[in-house]
């Protein structure tokens, strides 16, 4: 039986391109128009048809995760630009303390944030697991390391309940809810809350 790629693991090399900008396309997110495909009148016939209407009680939501040490997270796919591996990463004098360093991506310098210090963790230990997502957050393009990228997840919006009161700290600042799966307890992130911190710059 083939597996469902939304289900499946990223590709083990540099890009996650068998994944992520699939799953981009099909929820509208690239602006690029698809090249004309080979086939019969009907087969383009076929293709262009619109289904027959249906209209969902449940409103779904895909998340892409990640793992921090033994700590699953996810973030909304349209959030992720793409997935790459750990370049040579250069550190800046005087930059916020959250911040690794710069990666060269393609010509454009890229800066990495050690994700698991806004989680009061120690910093990543970089091996050949360790990735960086690439984030748009506010118009900036972000890159945050993580040990481990996992899957993407497709969710219910009504399955993501708000942190417990109880949950304190940095990580209730960062976290948006969280959800279950076969994987456990995962954490969804709130980039915008994380980087509007004042403890993520010091």
């Amino acid at each position: 039986m083939s597996q469902d790629p939304e289900q499946s693991d990223p590709p083990a090399g540099g890009l996650a391109e068998e994944l992520i900008p699939v799953l981009r396309r099909r929820l509208g997110l690239e602006g690029a128009d698809p090249a004309p495909s080979e086939g019969t009148i009907l087969d383009f016939a076929a293709e262009v048809s619109s289904p027959e209407p249906h209209v969902s009680k449940t409103q779904l939501v895909q998340l892409v995760t990640f793992v921090l040490g033994d700590e699953h997270y996810a973030l909304p796919i349209e959030q992720v630009y793409e997935i790459l591996r750990v370049g040579p990463i250069t550190r800046v004098p005087r930059a916020p303390r959250a911040i690794r360093g710069l990666m060269n991506v393609r010509g454009r310098l890229l800066p990495v944030v050690e994700t698991r210090m806004l989680l009061d963790m120690e910093p990543a230990k970089i091996d050949k697991d360790t990735r960086v997502v690439t984030v748009r957050v506010r118009s900036r393009n972000l890159g945050l390391l993580v040990d481990r990228v996992g899957y993407v997840a497709k969710v219910p919006v009504d399955a993501i309940l708000p942190a417990p009161s109880e949950v304190i700290g940095r990580r209730a600042e960062v976290v948006r809810g969280f959800t279950t799966d076969a994987a456990g307890l995962t954490a969804v992130f709130d980039l915008e809350r994380a980087f509007d911190s004042d403890w993520s710059t010091r």
